[in-house]
């Protein structure tokens, strides 16, 4: 399905090189430009899913590392007197 949309870049020399680099790739802007954005939009989504899911590894490990060390300097299980 296809989809019209319309967004304004803060800046617009970004706007203007990726339209250069269409132009240079394909030699023309017309009926390649929309079909260069989305490709550009995935990419943008799988590294920043890439990287959120490394951060959330990076975090799970160093969680593990956490409760690892405080297990050692707590041997004993805490014991309620009663």
């Amino acid at each position: 399905m296809k989809r019209k949309i319309g967004v304004w870049i803060p800046h617009e020399e970004v706007w203007d090189e990726f339209i250069e680099l269409v132009k240079a790739k394909w030699g023309k802007k017309h009926s390649v430009l929309g079909m260069e954005l989305e490709e550009a939009i995935k990419a943008y989504i799988k590294k920043e899913r890439d990287n959120m899911e490394f951060i959330q590894e990076i975090s799970a490990i160093e969680s593990s590392k956490n409760n690892k060390s405080q297990e050692e300097e707590n041997p004993l299980p805490n014991r309620v007197c009663h």
